[in-house]
């Protein structure tokens, strides 16, 4: 494929038609479909520019395996929707009962009983006997005869 006309502004963005794993560390590694915003046009036949999917990618790339979209291209950002608005007398509400109600379930509780009723396995000796000191060694003189 041959390498697409130069870009008449930058930064302008592109748009991946192949998927390029890259070369060496300074390349720009990126997957079909990837937006990438090319910053300069480096040499002609690489590029320079960084992944719209993750913006601390930036490195060089062949201008081949890019499609120049239009200038007029803006990407669209993910913003997320707003969460629904509350009022305050809801929030106030709702927290107390969740206070009276975490009180409730504190006075409930009980520590773990378990341990105690529980049998040790079978097979087992229920108490094992502590471990015996280790005798220090007779020294044993030998006499000549």
């Amino acid at each position: 494929m041959a390498a697409p006309a130069l870009p008449s502004k930058f930064p302008c963005w592109c748009r991946a038609v192949y998927s390029w794993g890259g070369e060496g560390p300074k390349d720009l590694g990126f997957i079909e479909g990837d937006l990438i915003e090319c910053l300069n046009a480096g040499d002609g036949s690489w590029w320079v520019g960084r992944l719209r999917r993750d913006p601390r990618m930036i490195g060089s790339f062949p201008s081949n395996f890019v499609k120049v979209l239009d200038s007029s291209f803006t990407p669209f950002s993910r913003s997320v929707s707003p969460a629904p608005e509350m009022t305050h007398s809801d929030s106030v509400s709702k927290t107390q009962a969740e206070r009276e109600a975490k009180k409730a379930r504190a006075k409930s509780r009980k520590p773990f009983q378990g341990y105690k009723t529980a049998l040790p396995p079978k097979g087992s000796a229920t108490k094992s006997a502590p471990p015996t000191a280790i005798e220090k060694p007779v020294q044993v003189a030998i006499a000549n005869a």
